[in-house]
Formats: C-alpha cells, sequence, structure tokens
C-alpha cells in the first residue's frame, strides 16, 4: 500500500503518517513464548510511538490523531500493544482485522469470542477496537483478482460445506472457548440432522478450497475470534459464506457501506440450530439463491490482496482513509 502513496519529505504536508515497526517472527509469537511476545510487542510499538514523538513535531498537534499502525494478529492492537497505556497510545488509530464489538473499554466485561472465563488485564480506558476511528481489513491471506472464482463459473454440487473441527490442544476447555464450543455444537448438529447435500470433514487446506469452489454455502465458524480466513476465502472462491457474528464490524461496512447481508448469511451463534432450515428455505427459492450469488459475484474484488480494477483491499483501504481525512462521518457507499 505503501508503495502507492504519494511520499512527502516534509511530514506537514502529508494528511496520515505511517508508522512502519516490525515485530517478532510469527513462529515465536505461539505456545509457551505467546505471553514473551505479547511483551515485546507492546515494547516494539511504544518505542515506535516514542520515537515519533521525541523526533517529529506532528505527533503533538493532534495527539496521533493523524498517525495510524497495522496490527496483524488476530485480537489486533490488544495482543500487539496489551501492555500500553491508553495516553502512550494517544489518538492514533489502526488498522487491523478485528472489529469485535463485545468488549471495548470495559475490562469487566466478559469477551464472548475469547471464552467465559476471559478477563482483559489491561488498562479500562483501552479499546481493543475503537469503530469511530480504526480501519477494518479481512484477515491477510494470498489470494489475488486471479484466484477468483464466479459463483457461476463452476458447478457446486456441495450444498452446505463444513470443514472444520474443534481442537483441544491450546490449554482451552471447550466450555472456556466460545469459538470451539461452537464448532462443536455445529458438528453435533449436523451429525443428528445433516442437511441433504452437505458435507462434514476436516480436510487439508488445499481440499478445502478445492471443496469451497463446489460448494453453494460454506459455515465459516468463530475460531480464535467471531471472524475467520474462511469468511474471506470462501467470498473468493464464490461459497456463499454462512458466519457466526454475534456483535463484530466487519471490513468496508461502517463507514462505506459494503452490503454484507445481500452475499452473507449470518445466524446469531446462539441459534445454530437454525442453520438448516435457514440453508433449505434459500436452496428452495432459486431466485433469491441467485440474488446472494449475483450480489456476492459483484463484491468478490473488493477482498483480494492485490490490484482489482476498482476494488482491491489496497484500494478500498484507501477510499476509507479518504473520507475519514475530510472528516465524513457518515456511511458513504463507493461501491
Amino acid at each position: 500500500m505503501c508503495a502507492q502513496w504519494q511520499r512527502f519529505s516534509d511530514p506537514s504536508d502529508a494528511w496520515l503518517i505511517n508508522k512502519e515497526c516490525h515485530g517478532l517472527d510469527s513462529v515465536d509469537c505461539w505456545a509457551e513464548k505467546w505471553k514473551v511476545a505479547e511483551n515485546a510487542t507492546s515494547d516494539l510499538v511504544r518505542s515506535a510511538i516514542q520515537y515519533v514523538k521525541e523526533s517529529y513535531p506532528h505527533w503533538n498537534a493532534s495527539n496521533g490523531a493523524d498517525h495510524f499502525m497495522v496490527f496483524s494478529y488476530d485480537h489486533g492492537k490488544c495482543e500487539m500493544a496489551k501492555a500500553l497505556r491508553f495516553e502512550e497510545f494517544g489518538e492514533m488509530f489502526s488498522i487491523q482485522a478485528y472489529g469485535s464489538l463485545v468488549y471495548r473499554s470495559n475490562a469487566k466485561v466478559q469477551a464472548v469470542d475469547r471464552g467465559d472465563s476471559y478477563r482483559w488485564q489491561g488498562p479500562s480506558t483501552w479499546a481493543c477496537y475503537r469503530p469511530d476511528a480504526d480501519v477494518l481489513v479481512p484477515v491477510f491471506s494470498p489470494y489475488g483478482q486471479s484466484t477468483i472464482l464466479s459463483p457461476f463459473a463452476a458447478e457446486r454440487n456441495i450444498s452446505l460445506l463444513m470443514r472444520f473441527d474443534y481442537p483441544l490442544n491450546d490449554g482451552k476447555s471447550l466450555v472456556a472457548h466460545h469459538g470451539h464450543r461452537l464448532r462443536k455444537e455445529l458438528i453435533d448438529y449436523w451429525e443428528e440432522t445433516p442437511l441433504n447435500g452437505s458435507d462434514l470433514g476436516l480436510r487439508s487446506t488445499k481440499e478445502t478450497e478445492a471443496d469451497m469452489r463446489r460448494s453453494v454455502f460454506c459455515v465459516c465458524p468463530p475460531g480464535n475470534t467471531q471472524d475467520s480466513a474462511r469468511v474471506w476465502r470462501a467470498i473468493t472462491f464464490g461459497c456463499i459464506p454462512v458466519t457466526f457474528f454475534r456483535a463484530f464490524d466487519l471490513p468496508f461496512q461502517r463507514h462505506m457501506g459494503m452490503p454484507y447481508a445481500d452475499f452473507v448469511l449470518n445466524i446469531q451463534p446462539d441459534d445454530y440450530r437454525q442453520l438448516n432450515a435457514r440453508i433449505q428455505a434459500i436452496l428452495d427459492n432459486p431466485s433469491q439463491l441467485r440474488r446472494m450469488q449475483e450480489a456476492l459475484e459483484r463484491h468478490q474484488k473488493f477482498f483480494v490482496w492485490d490490484q482489482a480494477g476498482d476494488g482491491g483491499i489496497y484500494t478500498m483501504v484507501e477510499k476509507e482513509l479518504a473520507l475519514r481525512a475530510h472528516n465524513m462521518g457518515t456511511v458513504q457507499s463507493v461501491l
């Protein structure tokens, strides 16, 4: 994205300032090293912000409101800047994939998408996601415009694809892990009453993507967060995503009017047993199904990580940043 932007020798001529800093290798951020990595990334973000404050006068002009940083972890800045105090972060906004509205700044609110036993241990004034400031993007994937498959470009002989499991090797019980618990409930439900033409079972990533290309609907349950990479893979491969968002902002929705309801079927987690009836009702209504597939086809280009004509995630981010820079707080459809 930065390669497409105009660079200024004098930062005062710019309307946005990106602070680049590079964290630990992702392999070092898992298992027993996770806590160490969280502290290390927090220190890295802190040092980057402090360097900008001390080296340039532009942060102090707006308390960082015209600065941003990209946070790539599942929970955005809640993990990559977990140890920072609110006043250190200032008004700087983030570009991230985490848009949960379940908890924002109340340390006592249970985080439904991180487990019923979880308590946020950070500052009570901290916000993991600021809907009025942060810019959301899909979870990163290697897919570009050339990988887009129209919903009408292949025979779709799987009515409903369920390619997931509920791992128990992360030290959390099913009760304490919302995403895994819902996955188990969905699998148990399918085994009780399988939908005609549906397919359940864990496969490799390559096999799963091949199956997505021949499926009408793809179930995309939560994992570490309410969101998962399955949603964006399904869109790319022309499979209507079935999601279970309880309260979650999606990329380019709040400020740019992305009409997810036209091409994504969302079911509240507590209503997961409505899955078969909701899917069957659409399958029994060919005109409704075609409308959803046509809408999906129109919007696929907005969710790939390269330039796709007037689409592509980078282009969409630039458009949203431009709207923010001009203080256009209302929803502006640029689709």
